[in-house]
């Protein structure tokens, strides 16, 4: 499953903007975990904590009635028996992952785990017999150890020169919660300005073309936009300026309550709310999604356990309204499209926790949606954790960018975490290639970075529950440059040991003619207030020029 910073475990809440941080402790674990579950244990882009929210009152699955402890299940039986009924048991929920989704050390805790979690209600829990057969199989049959120590980097690297930027107010904390950084798409320069959403403040930054100080990143403006987590442009009210539009998750951590939504910035005005409450909005894109001639919003609800949903809100007049398109939780990015050709948009969605598919929501016109799974991961612990689109191959059409690292559920370095590329072959058909492997691969982003024409590939890793000394054992790199020759991949590693980046941003920031690379940063607080590590908000990696 999915989790998110921008949904994350372990964090404090917000802070007045730009203010010193107050030690407010964390609730839940977060989504942040922004990242956080696999498909089996309920996490998923706003990850778990230590302790569990309290259900809202929205509904939702049931919660399940029973939790195991280890030392008072039964014996296993046959290790065919046991094989049998791990298949059954998992399969009433989601598709049975494979025992090399995470080392033997961390199933048993794993299975038990997801014992105590809301299960649909009308799937029957799991018997105490069919826990000790899982734990059992999958004991025997997983890795002991496994090996997630990246490939080789090139030995030609481009050059790049390092700069941190921290807003003054904060500098002496330094406990930043970056979820996404884009750029301005209002700035009247060749390459705007970048803008970067802040969590624990509640605000949007502005980092200017040119920065060289750590100071020169500042407030934006000073409005509060309710734990934003992705910010997209759009004119809205057809008044010939672009809005801003921010799907805000509603919390730091992990919850059922619908606190969320979408806050649009109409001419400079203060934030408007838009529509109803959501559970943790992760995303809202605009298109005319009834072909009426207005923009529309489709909206990202991620949630947790219950409240998530992909909808659309079809702009009438004053008011919004509500067309639920997909009930599911875990949906991060849906970007509309007209990936058919027929004139009208449809939507490509990411799906993350159990679910684990990148799926096209066929639009007939109206705003009526049917879906097409374009691609499905191996297993439920894949971790999705976001799409872009970009014709990767330059013939014409529109490919899809996946990233997939979500480590928020199981915090271990998993070496089968990366980013691929689904190559459109029309129809609907969509084939995988994978691009490089990355743990903790929490964003990939696409442009062309040394100039020759075709698209590149940029990913940051995002590990922030991790223990270092596992960050070194596995030599993690945290800043990936892939670049396009011809149909392979060129590895450069841009910076090791430091994943704590959940967000990246490209651009040519210091106007020198070649683009650089901005990732934002995000660090994990213990349920005791305290920060895992001290780091600055955004980093920018310059490029030298040739």
């Amino acid at each position: 499953m999915r989790s998110d910073p921008s949904r994350n475990p372990g964090n404090r809440g917000p802070i007045l903007p730009l203010e010193r941080p107050r030690a407010w402790h964390a609730i839940l674990w977060v989504v942040a975990a922004i990242v956080i579950s696999t498909g089996c244990d309920g996490g998923g882009k706003g990850g778990g904590s230590s302790a569990d929210p309290e259900p809202g009152s929205s509904g939702g699955r049931a919660p399940t009635k029973i939790a195991f402890v280890r030392s008072e299940l039964p014996p296993p039986r046959s290790g065919a028996v046991c094989a049998e009924t791990r298949l059954e048991a998992c399969n009433r929920c989601h598709f049975a992952p494979p025992p090399d989704a995470l080392p033997r050390e961390r199933w048993g805790t794993q299975v038990l785990v997801m014992t105590a979690l809301p299960i649909p209600e009308d799937v029957d829990p799991l018997t105490a017999q069919e826990v000790a057969d899982a734990i059992a199989w999958y004991e025997a049959n997983a890795p002991v150890t496994w090996d997630a120590r990246p490939p080789a980097s090139s030995d030609v690297s481009p050059r790049y020169t390092q700069r941190e930027f921290t807003p003054a107010p904060l500098a002496a904390e330094r406990i930043p919660a970056v979820s996404f950084i884009t750029r301005d798409a209002k700035g009247d320069r060749s390459t705007p300005d970048l803008l970067v959403l802040e969590l624990r403040t509640g605000t949007v930054l502005r980092l200017p073309v040119g920065a060289t100080e750590p100071a020169d990143l500042v407030l934006d403006v000073p409005h509060r936009w309710n734990y934003p987590a992705h910010m997209s442009f759009a004119d809205l009210d057809s008044d010939g300026t672009l809005d801003r539009i921010v799907a805000g998750l509603g919390g730091m951590n992990p919850m059922r309550e619908e606190k969320g939504g979408v806050l649009v910035e109409f001419g400079g005005a203060a934030p408007r709310a838009l529509g109803t409450r959501l559970a943790r909005a992760s995303d809202a894109e605009a298109g005319d999604l009834d072909g009426d001639g207005d923009l529309d919003l489709a909206v990202c609800a991620f949630g947790w356990r219950g409240e998530g949903r992909l909808v659309w809100w079809e702009q009438v007049e004053e008011r919004w309204v509500t067309h639920e398109i997909d009930p599911r939780d875990g949906f991060i990015h849906a970007i509309p499209h007209d990936l058919d050709g027929d004139g009208d948009l449809d939507l490509i969605a990411a799906l993350a926790q159990e679910f684990e598919e990148v799926i096209a929501f066929e639009n007939d016109g109206s705003g009526q949606f049917s879906a097409v799974i374009l691609d499905k991961a191996p297993h439920p612990g894949w971790g999705t954790s976001g799409i872009e689109l970009a014709d990767l191959d330059r013939d014409g059409d529109i490919d899809i960018l996946v990233s997939h690292g979500d480590t928020l559920d199981v915090p271990v370095v998993k070496p089968y975490h990366g980013v691929s590329w689904l190559e459109n072959q029309g129809n609907y058909r969509f084939v995988r290639h994978l691009i490089g492997t990355l743990p903790g691969c929490e964003r990939a982003v696409a442009g062309d970075v040394d100039g020759d024409g075709d698209l590149d590939v940029v990913a940051v890793a995002f590990l922030p529950q991790v223990d270092p000394l596992e960050w070194q054992k596995h030599s993690v790199d945290s800043v990936v440059l892939f670049e396009r020759s011809g149909a392979e991949w060129i590895r450069h590693a841009i910076e090791r040991g430091n994943p704590l980046h959940p967000s990246v941003e490209l651009a040519d920031l210091d106007q020198n003619g070649t683009i650089d690379i901005a990732v934002g940063n995000y660090v994990w607080m213990d349920d005791d207030g305290k920060p895992r590590h001290r780091r600055d908000y955004v980093t920018v990696f310059y490029r030298e020029a040739d």
